[in-house]
């Protein structure tokens, strides 16, 4: 089974991921006193590997698995539109999640609020909008095109939801996975996805950086139900604008540029993916204590 193959190889990055996470992080972090540069070299010693590895492995050509093509360019603004107008759905995710878990991304980006702005950048918006898509989008959307097309969108975005090790990021990274993915099919370019992911996460980083400073005055305390009604007003705001993106989108791109055919005998939820839920599962009940 072709599933067994990639769903092995899958398993081999969570391990991977997590080793070297685990063993590697304090000795870096010993070596380099900033945080960030060490989590730089970190992320180049986690996906570069992996994306090597999966080629020598397998004869299958990098530029054609990759999506390593142009992109026109007004179907490039129409990506980059819908992703931002999804950006407040995204959010109404993160904030009925956040009663699971701390939003650990956001708490990430406070820890390095005295960092050099463009080191952050890098660490935070080139390297996962390059890295990530090229190993999700890339590498996982092409390979589990046995499953046909839209079980290749879902199985792609949910191991990049799972690669979070956290439930609530786990949530909006699924929803965003799956709209990346079939950008990127429509398309027939990765960079349907890798400049929406750059430009979501510098808008976050850019955001966070240039908010003016606590005031001594005390800050105003919405209750959750407020936050709630808030984003939900943004909800229903994007929503036309989301929806006539999409359309004009698929207009132009009316199908998937990969013939991708269901095999016989072919599905996802084999061992290695039942091993891969189970390592979530105990980073999150692990992560559950960092509130």
């Amino acid at each position: 089974m072709l599933t067994k193959k990639i769903n092995g190889y899958f398993l081999l990055v969570f391990l991977y991921f997590l080793g070297v996470s685990f063993f590697l992080s304090p000795i870096l972090g010993k070596i380099f006193p900033s945080g960030a540069v060490a989590t730089i070299i970190m992320q180049f010693l986690i996906f570069l590997p992996l994306l090597f590895f999966y080629f020598y492995r397998y004869p299958v050509s990098p530029k054609e698995t990759l999506s390593l093509r142009p992109i026109r360019v007004a179907d490039l603004l129409l990506c980059l539109g819908v992703s931002l107008c999804a950006m407040p759905f995204v959010s109404m995710i993160v904030l009925i999640t956040s009663v699971l878990q701390t939003n650990l991304a956001e708490a990430s980006l406070e820890s390095m609020m005295g960092s050099n702005f463009f080191l952050v950048l890098f660490l935070t918006a080139i390297q996962p909008a390059v890295f990530e898509e090229l190993l999700f989008r890339g590498v996982g959307y092409r390979a589990y095109g046995c499953l046909g097309e839209k079980k290749a969108i879902l199985a792609s975005a949910f191991l990049f939801a799972l690669l979070h090790m956290n439930l609530q990021q786990a949530a909006y990274a699924f929803v965003l996975g799956v709209l990346f993915a079939f950008l990127v099919g429509r398309t027939g370019s990765i960079l349907a996805s890798v400049i929406p992911h750059f430009f979501i996460n510098a808008s976050n980083w850019a955001a966070m950086f240039l908010s003016p400073a606590e005031s001594a005055a005390p800050a105003v305390e919405y209750t959750f139900g407020q936050q709630v009604l808030g984003v939900g007003i943004q909800c229903l705001v994007a929503l036309p604008f989301l929806v006539g993106l999409l359309w004009l989108f698929m207009r132009r791109n009316p199908k998937s540029r990969y013939e991708m055919t269901a095999l016989e005998g072919e599905r996802f939820f084999t061992p290695a993916i039942w091993v891969i839920i189970a390592i979530f599962a105990g980073m999150c009940v692990f992560t559950m204590g960092i509130r």
